[in-house]
């Protein structure tokens, strides 16, 4: 367990189009301010009022640098640079949370023989990281020079896409390529968890300790039990963080329902059958979506030379 904060730092990420500070990320920050001193560093301009809130952290920084989380981790390790840090946590404002106790997270980990690790992971091989939502590294790790020259060298990316790649996945793919350890709270996931209903159940069931924003702010993954997420929070609260996000009381992505014609479509009957059917007949399918519809059987066979399809055993 993390014994004083005084040597423990947190550097928490945060970007608001409009430069306004939600009531869930001043919860997080107090939870937070526990065990760890903050630096909060803002890639956007913050309200005057909003800054006010913030009086139990150590050091604001705000300043629209246009890189994302990274380019705020970036800047509060340059202003930690010279301090004597024994741990060090990189969050950022893409979750909701914690709602478990950050002791017991720690003391499920604080065994476990790593470098660093993080609540969740997921890819595999060369595609393989720590998410970078909840980032923790021990001085082992944070003060190495690997460390250091990756975050100096952090530049605005030209998408989402890009910084996963580059940043993302690189920073444990750097790590790792220089013999550091990793672990994750939940085992890992090949893909990511907070895409599919298993984070639903994980989260309702006290076992994942954040909820990712976006899910409940818009739901782009389509999850079918969102509201059960909405019910148990204050209500109150998140919708009126919804409706700001949003511009909308529209609350229709919370109770989303799979369409029937899309359950059969996509049903592993309906693949296994539609499968056999292109193996044995040598044709191809396609998806089409007319006027918000899919339609699924055009099929047109397959115009070829039959002496390109010989099999594997021509090659023996």
């Amino acid at each position: 367990m993390i014994k004083s904060k005084n040597t423990n730092y947190l550097i928490f990420a945060f970007y608001d189009r409009m430069g306004i500070l939600d009531f869930h990320i001043i919860e997080s920050l107090r939870k937070y301010s526990a065990l760890f001193s903050i630096v909060f560093v803002s890639d956007c301009r913050i309200r005057k009022e909003d800054k006010k809130k913030l009086n139990f952290v150590e050091k604001i920084i705000s300043k629209e640098h246009n890189e994302m989380d990274f380019g705020s981790w970036k800047l509060g390790l340059e202003f930690l640079k010279n301090k004597n840090i024994e741990n060090l946590l990189l969050v950022n404002d893409s979750i909701i949370g914690p709602f478990m106790d950050l002791k017991e997270i720690f003391d499920n980990m604080k065994n476990k023989k790593v470098d660093f690790w993080g609540i969740t992971s997921a890819g595999t091989k060369s595609e393989f990281h720590i998410q970078s939502y909840f980032l923790f590294f021990k001085k082992k790790c944070h003060k190495s020079l690997f460390f250091r020259n990756f975050f100096s060298n952090i530049k605005k990316q030209n998408s989402k896409a890009d910084l996963v790649k580059e940043y993302e996945i690189g920073l444990t793919q750097c790590l790792i390529s220089n013999g550091m350890k990793c672990g994750s709270y939940l085992n890992n996931f090949i893909k990511d968890i907070h895409s599919n209903e298993n984070c639903i159940n994980l989260f309702l069931e006290n076992k994942l300790p954040f909820f990712k924003v976006k899910n409940f702010v818009s739901n782009p993954y389509r999850l079918k039990n969102m509201h059960r997420i909405f019910e148990k929070l204050n209500k109150k609260k998140y919708l009126e963080y919804i409706i700001r996000v949003n511009n909308s009381n529209n609350l229709k992505h919370l109770y989303y329902k799979v369409p029937q014609f899309k359950k059969i479509l996509f049903s592993k009957k309906f693949i296994l059958i539609r499968s056999k059917i292109v193996f044995d007949n040598k044709i191809w399918r396609f998806y089409v979506k007319f006027l918000g519809i899919y339609i699924f059987f055009f099929l047109i066979p397959l115009i070829s030379n039959k002496d390109a399809y010989k099999s594997d055993s021509n090659y023996n």
